[in-house]
């Protein structure tokens, strides 16, 4: 998840390899079969079935981006408000995925984050009628980060293209280093600085939120939310 602020509405990706071939001339149809579990809310915007939601889901197989529309798959969907089923059944011609392909689905702008908490979500490939081929689950934490990542300091930063997928311009007085750490405290980028404006390369950042702490020379601190988009 690219941002894990309970209520907010971020990218959920998932990653998972089939140990099986999925599509045309296999039992599985199922690409995707997912059910959110208790404590998440109703997905947001939901479309129930038949309405494609190709403008909301990207489908990569083997890290290729695959074309999501009537020659794939069937409809994206589900008549439910806590799941998503992707299925190759009504496509035509269809589509294949072999054994040992590792799928991606990108999600975003669906799924709303729930409370705080730790929470376990569970999908499958499966057959038509739902059957699962293979399962797999990935825990995800929805939090809040500490008020004082937010507090004001005698240090000013100023943000540019944020959010950003490319190059984050910041403007400072007298700052010495900035750091870089995901919301769970891993540090991702560290750098030492000598002038008022700086510019951090996000293109090797992953999709999701980031915390930026900018030290000045007096000891001062202060923190920003940098978004990889």
């Amino acid at each position: 998840m690219s941002d894990n602020t309970p209520g907010e509405s971020p990218t959920y990706t998932f990653t998972y390899v089939t140990t099986e071939a999925i599509g045309v001339g296999s039992k599985t149809s199922n690409i995707f079969y997912m059910t959110l579990p208790d404590g998440f809310p109703s997905i947001a915007n939901i479309i129930d079935y038949p309405t494609l939601l190709d403008s909301n889901i990207v489908l990569k197989v083997n890290g290729n981006e695959k074309v999501i529309d009537a020659t794939t798959l069937g409809p994206i969907g589900g008549s439910w408000p806590n799941g998503i089923q992707m299925s190759t059944l009504a496509g035509s011609p269809g589509l294949t995925i072999p054994a040992g392909a590792t799928i991606e689905i990108i999600v975003t702008g669906i799924i709303i984050n729930p409370s705080v908490g730790d929470y376990t979500i569970t999908w499958r490939t499966a057959e038509s009628n739902g059957t699962a081929t293979e399962w797999y689950s990935a825990v995800v934490k929805s939090d809040v980060l500490p008020a004082n990542m937010y507090a004001e300091s005698d240090l000013k930063v100023e943000l540019n293209h944020n959010p950003s997928k490319g190059i984050a311009n910041i403007s400072t007085s007298n700052t010495s280093k900035i750091e870089s750490t995901n919301l769970y405290g891993k540090r991702i980028l560290e750098k030492e600085i000598d002038n008022d404006v700086s510019q951090l390369v996000l293109s090797d950042f992953k999709i999701a939120t980031y915390i930026l702490q900018v030290e000045g020379s007096q000891n001062s601190i202060a923190y920003k939310k940098l978004v990889r988009k």
